[in-house]
């Protein structure tokens, strides 16, 4: 089990610690409503499970070996303000179209896109990386379209529906799927 600690209130680290104690086999939940954060730079907004779901996102463009491609982020946080959850869709030309998503840190390729979908356990200033949740690629509706991307206005959108699966230790399966996924950002570039 993997611990990150942060800078913060003695008193506040004594009761995370704690409860991490308590229920070292305590799960994330679906029910857990996390906040979206700052949407200065976009959001991203869903359903999670069937449940309303918006996170705080934005879009970078990054030259990868001569080639301009969009990266976008999202993230919800706690009531302390630490990041509970992270969407992100890497890999993306600047120009409207259909991807599949799918799930490899190293290798970009065309109209497939780079989705990934990480959680943190914990409360306050200790969180649990909880194990990474991949695409599911047996999923029928999973796509990603960039609807408009407008390097002038520097604003992109696009609509989406992905699904992730977990295998945990215990070879318990968890799915997580997101649906009637809509996302409109603010370009910028790295």
């Amino acid at each position: 089990m993997l611990f990150i600690s942060f800078a913060c209130n003695k008193d506040k680290t004594d009761e995370a610690i704690t409860k991490i104690e308590e229920y070292p086999n305590d799960i994330y939940l679906d029910k857990d409503a996390w906040l979206p954060g700052a949407m200065t730079d976009g959001f991203i907004q869903a359903k999670k499970n069937g449940l309303d779901w918006k996170a705080s996102a934005d879009a970078i463009i990054f030259d990868e070996s001569g080639k301009d491609l969009l990266h976008v982020a999202a993230y919800t946080f706690n009531q302390y303000e630490t990041t509970k959850e992270a969407l992100s869709f890497r890999g993306m030309v600047l120009t409207p179209q259909r991807y599949l998503p799918y799930t490899n840190e190293d290798v970009v390729y065309p109209k497939l896109i780079n989705t990934n979908f990480s959680r943190w356990h914990g409360d306050s200033c200790i969180s649990t990386n909880l194990p990474q949740l991949l695409v599911d690629m047996t999923a029928s509706t999973n796509y990603i379209d960039v609807i408009r991307v407008d390097t002038v206005a520097k604003i992109m959108e696009a609509r989406f529906d992905v699904s992730f699966i977990s295998r945990s230790s215990e070879k318990k399966i968890e799915k997580m799927r997101f649906s009637e996924g809509y996302m409109r950002l603010k370009i910028k570039r790295f």
